[in-house]
């Protein structure tokens, strides 16, 4: 799966979204990489502090809390890696990396 590059309007335009296209929109990439990979590859796809926080938010409106909690727990353990994953080959430095 090759990194989201988001356009700079993205994240203002989703907030503009009705809440549950919003939702949707928010959680959408989380969706895919929990279906294909994990919460690491996900945030080196999305390397996006401000979609990880869009993110939460669906979640959490979603009534997900459980997945929302957990979420939150992995990208906090992700910032002490945050610089190596917005690297352009970040998946090769990943696997058997500490943060797998």
């Amino acid at each position: 799966m090759l990194p989201v590059k988001l356009s700079p309007d993205y994240l203002p335009r989703l907030r503009e979204l009705p809440l549950g296209l919003r939702i949707m929109a928010s959680t959408y990439h989380l969706d895919v990489s929990l279906a294909r990979d994990d919460f690491g590859f996900h945030f080196g796809n999305n390397h996006s502090k401000e979609l990880a926080e869009e993110t939460a938010f669906g979640l959490d409106e979603l009534g997900a809390t459980e997945l929302a909690s957990l979420f939150r727990e992995a990208f906090l353990h992700a910032q002490r890696f945050w610089e190596e994953l917005g690297k352009e080959n970040w998946h090769k430095w990943y696997s058997d990396s500490e943060f797998e």
